[in-house]
């Protein structure tokens, strides 16, 4: 009864079952038109819905009348299938002989309580979701709810603060396959709409992104150079003038890039560009090698990162770093606003799509367009997250321009403080060996790993992360005791069987003699090796421990009428902290790492500490004022104290000696 069909690897999760995302609880399909996103799902439930008895719901925020809906569209794949024998359509519904039924219902207007109906649905199809709200996500997601039951959801983007792109795009849920359609990837679209596409896109780049490349539409207003730049094809020749390169440093979801262009009749040529994300330190020579002749003229690049300039130079390029001062992002924006026209190759696509996203801020109670730049990745702060100055901790929204403010590279200056206005705000719990954080953060935010740079929402356990020896000597909560009562339990049951049985009690003092004290030694020494804990906080730490051991089993002592074995354990208990050699432990471990430290005399080992994620958390939040910090001579600072990102516009940076030369002379150069 099966069929063979043809499809795209974007849509083989739909069809093919021994596919590892076949049986995702979410798939998600977006992207601009002719990508044939709605057209690949119906298909696919229709064959799915042959293969087994589903029911199936077809879903979209408004559906005044079943003209509104999929029905057309699934009737229309019947009959192009061959499948009449097999389903029945109806007026309002559509049935399989296997007892398979699609039903169709608007969300707007649904209650809890009317849409109790639908529990049983196997497959809901979301059709249109940039259009359903978010209250009606919040109906719809805990009513699918049958054991392997999924959810389809197919959109055009349209804004960003949309509750599908929230939800699906940018906090992507476990157990989900999400791709990006666009009619280029769709070996049938049909000439006529190629041509559409291509047009638009000559005439209105933006309009084409949005339309046909699915990109999310942008504030026109607030566009810097809206009607400033075109797509065009050009050759350089001798009149135009000698190359100027910038290059900017990647940091995960921020791209490697190098780009060449040329200045000519006051116009501005962006002739080359190499784009990399992830772009690994040894692959970046051969990244900036892609520009013709790349080692023949000079390169300016972002002065951040000192170590890649270095090792740029070694690599025989002629590279130098980009000046910074106060305000300079506004003036390369301003510099680049007065050509009269910024021209784009083709062969540069990453730039254009700069161009079309380049904006200003935009307020969103009234739509007022703000005179602030909107960073590509904004990596933003609740107003209380704690910054370690020179003068102590501050809270980010407190945080004045001229601050000394910690980095890895010791105390640097703060050029700008941000105020990114309402964001989603997410609280993510991370839990390491000795000690949970919590950092109130947007899902972009950047954390710094022994790996390189990932936003807070791809951390996973086993990732290494940079943290603040100041901060979390001194600010953090040390919760030792669960992992420790979790792991005796499990291996008393596992030896004794039930907790409650006598076993239980006369073999604690032999658990507690060995199996804790061995993992609270190890769980001290390695504390007090990292964070530098002094003989105090360990009084505090062990005495932590034995007050939850005892709380811990005083109710199975309670019911033992024999107080011998009541006597043993609190014994075991008691002298935990001095037996065994854990003290003279401590300190052999304390001079040895002593040691090991004055060897390391760089500024960056003074100030951080490497730890392992155990396990992080997210818990969803709403949206807040959040801030961030642009920081002299380097893109990091701590925060709560991670290591984190701060992220600043490259795109001028080899028209920088001109920009400085026209603010200090207020003269066109």
């Amino acid at each position: 009864m099966d069929l063979e069909i043809e499809t795209i690897e974007q849509f083989t999760p739909l069809i093919e079952e021994e596919n590892q995302n076949y049986n995702s609880r979410y798939q998600v399909y977006y992207g601009g038109r002719g990508g044939r996103k709605s057209w690949e799902v119906a298909r696919a439930i229709l064959i799915r819905a042959m293969r087994s008895r589903l029911l199936v719901l077809c879903t979209r925020e408004m559906q005044n009348s079943i003209s509104d809906s999929v029905h057309r569209l699934l009737s229309d794949q019947i009959e192009r299938l061959c499948m009449g024998y097999f389903y029945d359509i109806q007026k309002t519904t559509i049935k399989g002989i296997n007892g398979s039924e699609f039903i169709f219902k608007g969300l707007n207007g649904l209650t809890v309580d009317s849409i109790k109906s639908l529990e049983g649905a196997d497959i809901c199809w979301v059709e249109e979701a940039q259009s359903v709200s978010d209250k009606s996500w919040q109906i719809l997601i805990p009513t699918i709810r049958k054991k392997g039951s999924q959810i389809f959801i197919t959109f055009n983007p349209d804004l960003s603060d949309d509750p599908v792109i929230k939800r699906f795009v940018e906090n992507t849920p476990p157990d989900t396959y999400i791709t990006k359609i666009s009619y280029t990837d769709n070996p049938d679209c049909p000439d006529v709409l190629i041509r559409e596409a291509e047009y638009l896109r000559k005439v209105d780049y933006d309009a084409y992104s949005h339309i046909w490349l699915g990109e999310l539409r942008t504030h026109t207003e607030a566009q810097i150079f809206k009607g400033k730049y075109k797509i065009e094809s050009f050759e350089i020749d001798t009149s135009f003038g000698d190359p100027l390169n910038g290059a900017d440093w990647g940091f995960s979801v921020d791209p490697t890039v190098i780009t060449r262009c040329y200045i000519k009749d006051r116009s501005l040529y962006v002739r080359y560009e190499s784009y990399k994300i992830g772009c690994e330190i040894d692959d970046t020579p051969d990244l900036f090698d892609k520009i013709p002749m790349a080692k023949e003229y000079i390169i300016r690049a972002d002065n951040a990162r000192p170590e890649m300039i270095s090792y740029m130079k070694r690599a025989r390029f002629k590279i130098k770093p980009a000046d910074k001062w106060e305000g300079c992002a506004e003036d390369r924006v301003s510099y680049m606003r007065n050509f009269e026209m910024i021209y784009v190759h083709p062969d540069c696509p990453h730039t254009a799509e700069e161009m079309r996203l380049y904006s200003y801020k935009v307020d969103k109670r009234t739509g007022d367009v703000l005179p602030e730049l909107v960073k590509k990745h904004d990596h933003c702060f609740v107003g209380d997250t704690k910054i370690i100055t020179k003068t102590g901790l501050k809270n980010i929204c407190d945080i004045n321009i001229h601050d000394l403010i910690l980095t890895s590279k010791g105390f640097r200056r703060v050029i700008k403080r941000y105020n990114n206005g309402l964001k989603p705000v997410n609280n993510y719990l991370i839990q390491f060996d000795t000690f949970l954080l919590s950092l109130h953060c947007t899902s972009d935010h950047l954390i710094k790993t022994t790996q390189g740079w990932k936003t807070i929402s791809e951390l996973q356990s086993g990732d290494q992360v940079y943290l603040s020896k100041s901060l979390m000597g001194k600010h953090t909560d040390y919760i030792p005791e669960k992992d420790i009562f979790q792991e005796v339990q499990k291996e008393c049951i596992l030896q004794f069987g039930s907790i409650s049985m006598i076993k239980f009690l006369k073999r604690m003092r032999y658990i507690i003699g060995t199996k804790i004290r061995g993992t609270i030694e190890s769980k001290i020494l390695i504390l007090k090796r990292n964070l530098y804990i002094g003989e105090s906080m360990l009084k505090s730490v062990i005495l932590k421990i034995k007050n939850g051991l005892i709380s811990f089993i005083q109710p199975e002592l309670s019911l033992q009428s024999n107080g011998t074995h009541q006597k043993l354990v609190l014994s075991g208990i008691e002298s935990m902290g001095s037996g065994h050699g854990l003290t003279e432990n401590i300190q052999l471990e304390s001079v040895k790492f002593a040691g090991q430290s004055i060897k390391q005399d760089t500024q960056k080992s003074q100030n951080t500490v490497i730890l392992t994620v155990k396990h992080k958390r997210c818990e969803i939040g709403e949206s807040q004022n959040v801030y961030d910090l642009h920081v002299e001579d380097t893109h990091e600072y701590f925060a709560n104290g991670l290591l984190v990102h701060n992220c600043i516009d490259s795109i001028g940076y080899s028209l920088t000696p001109m920009i400085k030369h026209k603010t200090d002379t207020n003269e066109w150069y």
